[in-house]
Protein backbone atom coordinates (compact mmCIF):
# COMPACT_ATOMS: atom_id res chain seq x y z
CA UNK A 1 0.00 0.00 0.00
CA UNK A 2 1.42 3.22 -0.91
CA UNK A 3 1.99 6.28 1.53
CA UNK A 4 -0.09 9.13 1.11
CA UNK A 5 1.93 12.48 1.59
CA UNK A 6 1.62 13.98 4.61
CA UNK A 7 1.96 18.49 3.99
CA UNK A 8 3.41 19.43 7.42
CA UNK A 9 2.16 23.01 8.00
CA UNK A 10 4.07 26.20 9.21
CA UNK A 11 1.88 26.84 12.57
CA UNK A 12 -0.18 24.79 14.83
CA UNK A 13 1.77 21.20 14.49
CA UNK A 14 0.11 20.30 17.64
CA UNK A 15 -3.61 20.26 16.13
CA UNK A 16 -2.41 18.80 12.85
CA UNK A 17 -0.66 15.81 15.17
CA UNK A 18 -3.97 15.49 17.29
CA UNK A 19 -6.04 15.50 14.03
CA UNK A 20 -4.20 13.03 12.24
CA UNK A 21 -3.92 10.71 15.26
CA UNK A 22 -7.81 11.33 15.51
CA UNK A 23 -8.09 10.66 11.91
CA UNK A 24 -6.27 7.23 11.73
CA UNK A 25 -7.50 6.22 15.09
CA UNK A 26 -4.01 6.06 16.80
CA UNK A 27 -3.62 6.41 20.62
CA UNK A 28 -0.05 6.22 22.37
CA UNK A 29 0.56 3.22 24.43
CA UNK A 30 4.06 2.47 26.67
CA UNK A 31 5.34 -0.14 25.62
CA UNK A 32 8.09 -2.40 26.95
CA UNK A 33 10.60 -0.52 24.92
CA UNK A 34 9.27 2.78 26.59
CA UNK A 35 9.95 1.25 30.06
CA UNK A 36 13.42 -0.02 28.81
CA UNK A 37 13.94 3.65 27.21
CA UNK A 38 12.92 5.16 30.90
CA UNK A 39 15.22 2.84 32.53
CA UNK A 40 18.42 3.59 30.41
CA UNK A 41 17.48 7.19 30.61
CA UNK A 42 17.63 7.23 34.35
CA UNK A 43 20.48 5.39 34.12
CA UNK A 44 22.41 8.21 32.11
CA UNK A 45 21.14 10.98 35.05
CA UNK A 46 18.87 12.30 32.11
CA UNK A 47 15.47 13.77 32.22
CA UNK A 48 13.54 13.64 29.40
CA UNK A 49 9.88 13.67 29.34
CA UNK A 50 7.88 13.58 26.29
CA UNK A 51 4.40 15.48 26.53
CA UNK A 52 1.34 14.66 25.10
CA UNK A 53 1.97 15.54 21.10
CA UNK A 54 5.72 13.53 21.55
CA UNK A 55 3.76 10.67 22.44
CA UNK A 56 1.20 10.69 19.74
CA UNK A 57 3.76 11.27 17.22
CA UNK A 58 5.53 8.45 18.39
CA UNK A 59 2.17 6.53 17.89
CA UNK A 60 1.88 7.79 14.39
CA UNK A 61 5.34 6.34 13.33
CA UNK A 62 4.43 2.99 15.22
CA UNK A 63 1.38 2.58 13.45
CA UNK A 64 3.08 3.43 9.78
CA UNK A 65 1.29 6.89 9.66
CA UNK A 66 4.05 9.09 9.61
CA UNK A 67 7.05 7.50 7.85
CA UNK A 68 11.09 7.75 8.84
CA UNK A 69 10.99 10.50 6.02
CA UNK A 70 8.50 12.82 7.71
CA UNK A 71 8.79 11.93 11.27
CA UNK A 72 11.64 14.13 12.38
CA UNK A 73 10.55 17.25 10.03
CA UNK A 74 7.26 16.94 12.25
CA UNK A 75 8.99 16.67 15.37
CA UNK A 76 10.90 19.77 14.31
CA UNK A 77 8.37 21.99 13.51
CA UNK A 78 6.79 20.79 16.27
CA UNK A 79 9.60 22.00 19.04
CA UNK A 80 10.65 24.94 17.02
CA UNK A 81 6.53 25.82 17.48
CA UNK A 82 6.71 25.25 21.24
CA UNK A 83 10.38 26.83 22.17
CA UNK A 84 9.39 29.45 20.24
CA UNK A 85 12.43 28.75 17.95
CA UNK A 86 12.54 30.48 14.38
CA UNK A 87 12.56 28.82 11.26
CA UNK A 88 15.67 30.54 10.60
CA UNK A 89 18.05 29.03 12.86
CA UNK A 90 17.89 25.96 11.00
CA UNK A 91 20.59 23.69 12.83
CA UNK A 92 22.01 26.71 14.76
CA UNK A 93 20.90 27.19 18.36
CA UNK A 94 19.21 28.71 20.89
CA UNK A 95 20.12 29.65 24.35
CA UNK A 96 19.68 26.64 27.19
CA UNK A 97 17.42 29.60 28.96
CA UNK A 98 15.22 29.68 25.63
CA UNK A 99 14.42 25.87 26.16
CA UNK A 100 14.12 26.11 30.01
CA UNK A 101 11.61 28.97 30.02
CA UNK A 102 9.45 26.59 27.41
CA UNK A 103 9.70 24.30 30.28
CA UNK A 104 11.80 21.42 27.28
CA UNK A 105 14.89 19.75 28.05
CA UNK A 106 16.67 18.82 24.41
CA UNK A 107 20.31 17.53 23.67
CA UNK A 108 22.59 20.27 24.36
CA UNK A 109 25.98 20.98 22.97
CA UNK A 110 28.99 22.76 25.09
CA UNK A 111 30.47 25.36 23.20
CA UNK A 112 32.95 25.81 25.32
CA UNK A 113 34.69 23.24 27.22
CA UNK A 114 37.55 25.90 29.12
CA UNK A 115 37.71 23.70 32.40
CA UNK A 116 38.83 26.60 34.38
CA UNK A 117 36.35 28.39 33.84
CA UNK A 118 32.97 25.70 34.00
CA UNK A 119 30.35 29.21 34.28
CA UNK A 120 31.57 30.11 31.26
CA UNK A 121 31.05 27.21 29.72
CA UNK A 122 27.42 26.38 30.78
CA UNK A 123 26.61 29.81 29.63
CA UNK A 124 27.48 28.68 26.28
CA UNK A 125 25.33 25.44 26.00
CA UNK A 126 23.15 25.46 22.82
CA UNK A 127 20.46 23.68 21.70
CA UNK A 128 21.16 21.46 18.79
CA UNK A 129 18.20 20.63 16.30
CA UNK A 130 20.67 18.54 14.26
CA UNK A 131 20.78 15.86 16.39
CA UNK A 132 17.74 15.26 18.28
CA UNK A 133 17.57 11.74 19.02
CA UNK A 134 13.72 9.92 19.41
CA UNK A 135 12.44 7.03 21.44
CA UNK A 136 10.53 5.09 18.61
Amino acid sequence: MKQQAIVIPEREVAEFVRDLARQHHVHYRRTAADELADAITRLADDDVTLDEIECLMIALRRAGVLTADNFVPVQVKYLRERLGVPESLACGGVGRKAGAAAGVRVPYQRASSDPAHPEEADDALRVDYCNLHVRL
